[in-house]
């Protein structure tokens, strides 16, 4: 910035001894710049920043002193006092403010107001009826820093807007008669500010015709900051603040509404059905926590004040010590030296119980350089479908499900490297602070350790950390896991009962895969958990598009929560579509989209009882329904939504079920490579996928030692089970990828039965498109997708 906008050459920093400066010495040697430090612990030796930080952290305070502005408002309070520093002349700098030294020229003082002050923004653009109010009382909370306007926050509607034209009562804060931030109930859970991890560009730009010095034309620019609103039928403009959850629901309404913003006019345009809400609600701000558990410390720092995980950090240590993870060294010159950080976790059974503190030494991989430090990375693991057919096959024989952890799975993996590391935060040897770690096994974090610890399991078994043991033996059995306990350090977790995040809940002869407790930590992150539940996770009014909408501030968001749905999907195959569906809008996610993953939230609130359920007796032959939902290629306009594709590049979406006996065992809902022609083809396609996967688990079953009949194969298209079986539609099929034919060979071999069945009888179908709530719930049982009470019995 010195050399953009001062024609400035920077030559030498002075910073503290803080790791995140010292960081930068590298990237600073090579533009010459001289890197001065001062030592360990004297913060006098850069007295200069010291006293500016308590300048500023003075001036905040003060400001939210004047203001009455609660403590969660200190960012805002932050850059509103450096932006009056800057502004202000110093007597040190002989009356001149820092401003005037730079730019020669004297600030605007005419643009200053009070901070926390009542002000009124001209809102005319945003109103949705020309009778609503061109503004509505607002707080002051500072100035852009991007635009020449004001920050004015709508207690109302708990949204920011960032205006040109307002108007100020300086004489009167808002705030100072608000009720105490407290939870509203005793039964809400604690909460945490929101704002620390606050990116810079969270505001989302709204274009509007130039101003002019009239209030009756619109502000030049005008921003919503996403915070989310309290009344049920309002929808925020832009996209909710990151980790800052809402505590109030929507109704089915808002998933097809326009996201518009609203005044709080608009909010009393209906009294009965829009109730006033109050000045400041604390919980559409914070990120709710678990009141019964202790949080999860995020540095060494805030650890080592815990008994608890002291403890938990020496367990570790003694475990790198016993495996004879590293030896101390003297630092070698011109090698590379990767970081490393604690890690800490909290184990709970399904219930919330803590069962351990645990404390884990990771390496910071991303400090590795390629060809260096690390070559091959890739590690094999276990597909969710073998997961289901192997428990499926115990349920279904009575085979013992026997559950081993291996502790410290991956501290017995050997490098092939040369790996250097910094000794741990806590753990610095006395007598050489200055020796590096030369690491002999693998450590968390490091990114081949996932491979090597594969490459020292696999002389044993195929699995790796969790390991699930069933068999028709049960002496076999336990022979294995003393086996493997002579080989690891393996911990007998005896009976199946929780496995990679899921539940496993036993009944009689019954299982039943539940992931409740992960369900309910997406909500809590989300701010969804007092949400309104809905009947289906996806409207089928609801079309979603690229570009229907303005772009998500923080798609980061959104993408996060989209990965978590997609493990919920493991379990939960009833909203296999619908997580695929707002899968196709990752890379650039909009409002829209976001609403549509709020919907799959709400539908997840209240299911949350809901598992994949594997009866014994159910046999153990595989069955496969199949279906494809076909887009025309012809331009027309339709009332219905039934097609319900995507109307941008005309491809079709396949779906498939696959059951070993009476358990669904493997599932998809994807959308098709290439366009199809016919809704024959379309069909043909999806039934070529699950015939790709009934060859994989046919071929499994054999490993396993099972012999199984030829599959059948349900497709309600009677056009594409002739074109199975024999080469028909010549005319019609001349295009289609010659791959797509092997269905034909498997069919004539006899591997394969291709029948015709209904589309009312047809399960896949709720794999293609969105149903209504009575279709859905039907096909969701046929899914095996039951409650926990039906188990007819405690679970």
């Amino acid at each position: 910035m010195s050399e953009r906008q001062f024609n400035t050459k920077l030559k030498s920093i002075q910073s503290d001894w803080g790791g995140e400066f010292r960081n930068l010495t590298p990237f600073l040697n090579n533009l010459g710049i001289i890197h001065r430090r001062s030592c360990p612990y004297t913060s006098e030796q850069n007295g200069i920043v010291e006293r500016r930080h308590r300048h500023v952290m003075e001036t905040r305070l003060t400001l939210l002193a004047q203001s009455h502005l609660p403590q969660l408002f200190w960012q805002f309070a932050f850059e509103t006092d450096v932006y009056l520093i800057n502004r202000l002349p110093s007597r040190v700098s002989s009356n001149k403010s820092p401003f005037e030294h730079l730019f020669k020229r004297q600030p605007d003082y005419s643009f200053l107001r009070v901070f926390g002050c009542q002000c009124f923004p001209y809102l005319r653009p945003y109103n949705r009826h020309k009778m609503d109010f061109r503004s509505t009382p607002c707080v002051f909370l500072g100035y852009s820093p991007v635009h020449h306007g004001y920050r004015c926050f709508d207690p109302n509607s708990e949204r920011i807007y960032v205006a040109r034209h307002v108007r100020f009562n300086e004489h009167l804060f808002p705030f100072q008669h608000s009720p105490p931030v407290t939870s509203s109930s005793p039964t809400e859970p604690p909460y945490i500010s929101i704002f620390p991890d606050l990116p810079p560009d969270f505001l989302v730009e709204s274009s509007t015709s130039p101003t002019s010095s009239t209030p009756s034309n619109p502000p030049a620019q005008t921003e919503s900051i996403p915070f989310e609103p309290t009344t049920s039928n309002q929808t925020a403009q832009t996209e909710p603040i990151p980790t800052g959850p809402t505590s109030s629901s929507q109704p089915d309404q808002t998933e097809s509404s326009p996201a518009i913003p609203q005044t709080s006019t608009s909010a009393s345009d209906n009294p009965e059905t829009n109730p006033p809400t109050t000045p400041y609600n604390p919980a559409a701000y914070t990120a709710t926590t678990n009141s019964s558990l202790p949080t999860e410390p995020t540095s060494f720092t805030i650890a080592n004040k815990s008994s608890e995980w002291r403890h938990a950090m020496s367990e570790e240590m003694d475990a790198l010590y016993h495996n004879r993870t590293w030896s101390l060294v003297p630092p070698v010159q011109n090698t590379n030296v990767v970081d490393c950080k604690w890690v800490y976790r909290l184990k709970t059974y399904p219930n919330g119980q803590i069962t351990r503190y645990k404390a884990r030494l990771v390496a910071k991989g991303f400090h590795q350089q390629p060809g260096v430090d690390y070559h091959e990375t890739f590690s094999p693991v276990v597909k969710p479908a073998t997961i289901r057919t192997i428990l499926s096959l115990a349920v279904t024989q009575k085979w013992p499900l026997r559950q081993l952890d291996v502790q410290n799975a991956f501290l017995h993996g050997d490098l092939q490297e040369t790996v250097y590391m910094k000794q741990p935060p806590g753990f610095v040897d006395p007598t050489k602070p200055d020796h590096v770690c030369l690491l002999h096994k693998s450590l968390y974090g490091l990114k081949q350790a996932p491979r090597a610890w594969f490459n020292r399991l696999s002389t044993a078994l195929q699995q790796l950390d969790d390991i699930i043991i069933t068999g028709n033996h049960k002496e076999a059995v336990a022979d294995v896991i003393t086996r493997l306990s002579s080989l690891f350090a393996v911990k007998d977790l005896g009976r199946l009962h929780y496995f990679l995040g899921i539940e496993v809940v036993h009944h009689n002869s019954d299982l039943l895969l539940c992931q409740r407790k992960y369900i309910i930590s997406i909500l809590h992150r989300a701010g969804l958990i007092d949400c309104k539940p809905v009947t289906s996770p996806m409207s089928t009014s609801h079309v979603l598009l690229p570009d229907d909408s303005p772009p998500l501030a923080d798609p980061t968001r959104y993408r996060q929560t989209v990965g978590a749905l997609q493990y919920v999907t493991l379990s939960r195959p009833d909203i296999a579509f619908a997580v695929n569906k707002v899968c196709q809008f990752m890379h650039a996610p909009t409002e829209n989209h976001w609403v549509a993953v709020k919907r799959i939230l709400r539908y997840l609130k209240g299911t949350t009882h809901l598992g994949l359920l594997f009866r014994h007796g159910s046999g153990s032959r595989l069955q496969a329904f199949s279906d494809s939902h076909w887009q025309q290629d012809v331009i027309q306009a339709y009332s219905d939504s039934d097609w319900a594709g995507c109307p941008v590049d005309r491809r079709s979406t396949g779906g498939y079920a696959i059951y070993l006996g009476s358990n669904l065992i493997s599932w998809a809902a994807r959308k098709q490579r290439t366009v199809s022609r016919s809704s024959t083809e379309s069909e043909y396609k999806a039934i070529a996928d699950t015939v790709a996967e009934l060859i994989w688990l046919r071929s499994l079953l054999r490993e396993l030692g099972l012999v199984n009949h030829s599959p059948t194969l349900w497709c309600d298209n009677l056009g594409a089970t002739y074109l199975s079986a024999n080469p028909v539609f010549h005319a019609r099929t001349k295009h289609v990828e010659v791959d797509y034919h092997f269905v034909r060979k498997q069919v004539t071999q006899g591997k394969l039965n291709v029948k015709f069945i209904t589309t009312n009888d047809q399960i896949a179908d709720v794999f293609t498109k969105p149903l209504s709530s009575q279709r859905f719930e039907f096909l969701r049982s046929k899914l095996q997708v039951v409650p926990r009470p039906q188990l007819a019995g405690e679970c």
